[in-house]
Formats: C-alpha cells, sequence, structure tokens
C-alpha cells in the first residue's frame, strides 16, 4: 500500500476507533453543556427572585435545554437531523426571550442610566459561558469522537450559544428587550459565528493533518465534509 493509501486507511481506522466509545463521550458532552452555564452561575451569581419553589419556568428552560444538549450527543458519529435540532434550538431562543415577559423575578427594567452598563455584563458574562462551552465541546468532538460533519459542527456552534444564553436566563434579573437583544441576543449569535467558524478551521486542519498527501489531490477540501 503506497504512502497515500496509508494515510487514507489511518485516517478511517481512527474514526472507526472513534466510534467505538461513543457512548462515554455523549455523557460528557451532555455534561460539560449543562454543568458550565450551572457552575458559572453558582459561583458568579444568579437570579435570586426566579421562583423555583412554585413556579414551572426555570424548571421548563432546564428541560428543553437538557432535551437539546442530549440530541445534540446522539447525534455524535451519525448524520445530524439539521431541521429537528434547529426547531428545537429555536424552542429554546424563543423562551430565552418569552419566559422572562411574564415570569416572576424578572425586572421590567433596570432603568435607562443602566441599560449600556447591564448589556456590557451580560455580554462579557455569555462570553464566558458560550465560550468555554465551546472550547470543552470542539476539545471533546474533535479530540475523542469521529471527525465532525458540517451539520454537527452547526449544531456544536448553536449550543454552544445557547449555553451563554441560557446562563444570562438564569443570571439576569431583567426582561427589558432592549437589553435582552443587545446583551443576551448579541452574545448568542457572536458565540455561534466564531464557534462556526474556528470548528470548520478545526475540520480543515484535521483532514490536511490525517490525510496529507491525499487530501490535497482534492482541489477542494469539502470532499470530505459530508
Amino acid at each position: 500500500m503506497n504512502s497515500e493509501g496509508n494515510e487514507l486507511f489511518n485516517f478511517i481506522s481512527r474514526d472507526v476507533a472513534a466510534s467505538r466509545h461513543l457512548w462515554p463521550l455523549r455523557c460528557a458532552v451532555v455534561a460539560i453543556v449543562v454543568l458550565i452555564p450551572l457552575l458559572s452561575n453558582l459561583f458568579f451569581g444568579h437570579n435570586e427572585a426566579l421562583n423555583w419553589g412554585s413556579s414551572l419556568v426555570p424548571w421548563s428552560m432546564v428541560l428543553f435545554y437538557l432535551t437539546l444538549s442530549i440530541s445534540f450527543s446522539r447525534y455524535l458519529g451519525s448524520a445530524v437531523h439539521s431541521t429537528r435540532f434547529s426547531f428545537v434550538s429555536s424552542i429554546v431562543v424563543v423562551l430565552l426571550f418569552l419566559f422572562p415577559q411574564f415570569a416572576e423575578g424578572f425586572l421590567p427594567s433596570l432603568g435607562d442610566a443602566n441599560i449600556g452598563v447591564e448589556a456590557i455584563r451580560c455580554l462579557a458574562f455569555g462570553f464566558v459561558v458560550g465560550g468555554l462551552t465551546a472550547v470543552s465541546l470542539a476539545i471533546a468532538v474533535f479530540r475523542y469522537g469521529p471527525v465532525p460533519s458540517a451539520s454537527l459542527r452547526k449544531a456544536m456552534s448553536q449550543l454552544a450559544g445557547l449555553a451563554g444564553a441560557v446562563g444570562l436566563f438564569f443570571k439576569c434579573p431583567t426582561s427589558d428587550y432592549v437589553h435582552l437583544l443587545s446583551g443576551h441576543g448579541v452574545q448568542l449569535l457572536s458565540v455561534f459565528l466564531v464557534t462556526q467558524f474556528v470548528s470548520n478551521f478545526c475540520f480543515k486542519k484535521i483532514v490536511e493533518g490525517q490525510l496529507g498527501r491525499a487530501a490535497s489531490q482534492f482541489a477542494d477540501i469539502g470532499k470530505f465534509d459530508k
């Protein structure tokens, strides 16, 4: 077998070996996605007025977010049902902006003088939570799982952005839409775009590194990206 054949064989063997250890990876991914926003709220403060005792709102958010996390973990090593995943993601996004409007523990406004300052604080917190989630997911998926498809990388980016937004939901006590869009919405979109760009870059480098000269025979690296 020539060197290009060996490189291709080793590339496929790595994917096969990774596919045999998916259940531990799936459990780790769910733990990463759920624990990072939770622990961030425990260490850096949370909305103490949020009613967990008699309201279904916080529990509903946890349930939908957990469902999304488990759904993502099941797609490791297989094709992602992009429409289904995006639909559940959209539900979480809608609830993130809808729940604060009628749930106990959220204020209609923080005052005009504080809108800019609070937006920056929420952006910073969301970037930290979303960024930590994105980095942790990327290490877990790229290092210990099969090479992720384009749809899986997109789902991973969505989940990273939502991790920051969910963390903000349990931390920020305001329901003001200007603040939610500028502080929470911008964070969600930014983390999604950055994670998508970085994960696509990592994919390209992995394919080039694993396949070596065999990859150079293809004019478009996207031929591997199914």
